[in-house]
């Protein structure tokens, strides 16, 4: 038999990291034994290059959830959230052209993200698999 979790969704990187600890002691206090715990490609990527230090420190936020007698389930995807901004996606590639789905007459697709308009990435174009696969 499988074994069922009660897990909660938690983005480290939109805590500051001294309220990690408080945090994860209060889901464990409301029974969760798991973390959810989705990776924002747009707030790890610096560059190109991923960051996973400072305030996006996912090793301590990680040692935190052990600590606290928690799982981890770390989703680690270009949308893996659906409440962060421009789908997750870094800017630097939804200014890409290369990287933009288009329309049959060849416009850009676009699509509300708050207040602003944002084009929506072809998962399907080169320079967005290489990306990603990176990523």
């Amino acid at each position: 038999m499988i074994a069922s979790s009660r897990a909660a969704v938690l983005r480290p990187t939109t805590l500051d990291p001294s309220v990690w600890p408080v945090a994860l002691s209060a889901l464990r206090a409301l029974g969760f034994d798991a973390v959810d715990v989705p990776l924002v490609w747009r707030e790890h990527d610096r560059d190109g290059e991923v960051d996973l230090g400072g305030p996006r420190d996912l090793s301590k936020f990680l040692d935190l959830v052990a600590a606290e007698g928690l799982r981890a389930i770390v989703r680690l995807g270009p949308t893996c959230a659906d409440d962060a901004p421009a789908m997750g996606v870094p800017d630097r590639l939804l200014r890409d052209l290369g990287v933009c789905a288009r329309t049959r007459r060849g416009n850009p697709v676009v699509t509300l993200d708050g207040l602003r308009v944002m084009p929506v990435p072809s998962f399907g174009s080169a320079r967005w698999r290489e990306a990603s696969a990176a990523w």
